[in-house]
């Protein structure tokens, strides 16, 4: 859902009828659009991580020496494109190129959920930055959501004394 597309939704749900209101609905949408930034990063460290944790498995993590023989290296080359390929296909969005990397990795002796654990492992510190950031955007949404429904609640009660009052 775009920005735009957001704001108009969570605008019509909540409807806000003061400015006060308003100004609570553009801060939980500007919150909701932070959280879908932060899980989509999340989503993108996990997947390259797991891509190069993929490609080191499948080609092995040996160095190359230099005084290895020439040919020895086109083939190292070879085999590192092989797995460049391989492992774009892992995190790719066609499924049958995503199902045949990872018979690849299977005839390696992998798992897919093997290698995702190894990769967010290596990929720990930079997961948490954005996990916890998405903690602290919930939590503010929440305090946010609350207050906009005491808000609600207020604006009935005074809709409610005004019938009395005319009646």
């Amino acid at each position: 859902m775009e920005y735009e597309a957001l704001k108009h939704a969570l605008m019509a749900e909540h409807d806000p009828q003061t400015p006060y209101e308003t100004i609570h609905v553009a801060d939980l949408v500007l919150l909701e659009w932070d959280m879908r930034r932060h899980r989509r990063l999340y989503n993108d460290v996990l997947m390259a991580a797991y891509r190069d944790e993929a490609a080191k498995l499948i080609v092995g993590p040996e160095s190359i020496d230099p005084r290895v023989h020439l040919r020895d290296l086109e083939e190292r080359e070879q085999a590192e494109a092989a797995a460049r390929l391989t492992t774009g296909a892992l995190v790719g969005s066609d499924p049958q190129e995503r199902r045949q990397a990872e018979e690849i990795l299977a005839k390696a002796g992998y798992r897919r959920r093997e290698v995702v654990g190894r990769a967010a492992v290596n990929a720990a510190d930079r997961l948490e930055r954005h996990e916890d950031r998405i903690a602290e955007l919930e939590q503010r949404r929440r305090r946010l959501r609350d207050d906009l429904d005491r808000m609600k609640r207020g604006r009935s009660l005074r809709s409610d004394a005004e019938t009395i009052e005319a009646a």
